[in-house]
């Protein structure tokens, strides 16, 4: 795929060599649930104001149906076309119909221009996320170091469905102090979403833009850019995106959730639940999945008298042999989560806390949680900012 010399059908009239960053986002059926209005407001607001590509997309079989779907597709353009920025907007109007291949959609954005510097910045989202005001100058600056840049995202329940409000905390704090162990053992992040990718034009030439795959096209995208430019991770609040929690059958690492919704599940938190990052260290150990340097790992069981698992020592995903290690999975109030988390990153990272204690407190700022305890919550927003502390310790940066 040339991006450099694609054919322009958005905006014929502005053929120029084109240097100022530009977003891609695909769009579907996002303007009733408010996910669209949200965004171009925090468009309005950057300090460095973007060009914008929407792809507004449907199937063939939405069009011919003219399908609800379709309808508010027609809506989004409309609503695009009136905002008062829209001048930076280029629409690409896919409500024709094009194929379900997430892959192609994206790289319909990026093609919306006749000529691009090499260095110019395309920066990828969805539209149900949310960025803050200085967002693509952040994103900028890492692009003046790296040719690619893997910005920290954060699922957050915007979604006013009473179900992912019932299990948000019980279905991703488990994952984010998953994703904080990986960080901490000094492996890269493993969520590679494509609200997450950014790189200059040259870079998204030199791998041909997305592979045309119906899904996982972010995944193999970031792999091939990391492969060709090495790993650049922002751990910056200013480049964190807040992404929509959302439950499907395929993605989000959701499908169980979805069979739970589908059959109307009462119980919300039937799934196990575990906050311990101790607990999951071990787990992770013990399956394989990480490795800790030996003077780390003696460090952490002489601090908590614990004897961590060797590698492999167990199945189930590493799970029992954490249990054998006498290790709660479930700590179930901050003062406990705070015994452990503050000791174990210290051991693990000289200096730490401090950073952490401050980036939580700049996390905070960017949302109010309209569901789960309060205890649920500060433990969310405690490891958010370990995530984000921790997202550049296996990168080149």
């Amino acid at each position: 795929m040339s991006i450099f010399l694609s054919t322009r059908t958005a905006k014929p009239s502005k053929e120029v060599l084109l240097s100022r960053p530009i977003l891609i986002i695909p769009v579907r059926a996002e303007l009733d649930n408010g996910n669209i209005s949200c965004l171009v407001g925090d468009i309005s607001k950057q300090s460095r104001l973007p060009e914008t590509v929407f792809v507004v997309n449907n199937s063939h079989a939405e069009r011919y149906y003219e399908s609800p779907v379709w309808k508010e597709n027609c809506r989004t353009i409309t609503f695009l076309k009136e905002q008062h920025n829209s001048d930076s907007f280029v629409i690409v109007d896919k409500t024709g119909g094009i194929e379900r291949n997430m892959g192609k959609i994206r790289n319909s954005g990026m093609t919306a221009f006749e000529k691009l510097r090499s260095d110019t910045a395309l920066i990828h989202l969805d539209a149900d996320c949310r960025i803050a005001p200085q967002f693509v100058a952040t994103v900028i600056r890492q692009l003046s170091i790296s040719s690619f840049t893997v910005q920290p995202m954060l699922y957050l329940p915007f979604d006013n469905d009473p179900f992912i409000k019932r299990t948000f905390f019980t279905h991703h704090l488990p994952l984010l102090a998953g994703e904080c162990v990986r960080l901490l053992s000094g492996l890269p992040a493993t969520r590679l979403g494509a609200p997450q990718l950014a790189a200059t034009a040259r870079a998204w030439s030199c791998i041909d833009g997305f592979p045309e795959l119906i899904e996982g096209e972010d995944f193999e995208a970031g792999r091939l850019l990391s492969r060709e430019f090495g790993l650049s991770c922002s751990n910056s609040v200013e480049a964190l995106v807040l992404t929509a929690d959302r439950i499907t059958k395929r993605g989000f690492e959701s499908a169980a959730r979805a069979d739970r919704k589908r059959d109307n599940a009462e119980d919300a938190v039937s799934e196990l639940r575990f906050d311990n990052p101790l607990f999951h260290l071990a787990s992770a150990l013990a399956a394989g999945r990480i490795e800790l340097p030996q003077d780390h790992k003696q460090a952490v069981e002489s601090k908590f008298d614990i004897r961590l698992p060797d590698p492999a020592s167990c199945s189930d995903e590493g799970y029992s042999a954490a249990l054998q290690s006498g290790l709660t999975p479930f700590l179930s109030n901050v003062e406990r989560f705070s015994e452990i988390w503050n000791p174990l990153i210290a051991t693990l990272y000289s200096g730490i806390v401090s950073k952490t204690a401050a980036l939580e407190k700049q996390v905070r700022s960017r949302y109010n949680f309209t569901c789960g305890s309060e205890e649920e919550q500060q433990i969310y927003w405690r490891l958010a900012a370990g995530m984000l502390a921790f997202h550049g310790s296996g990168c080149n940066v």
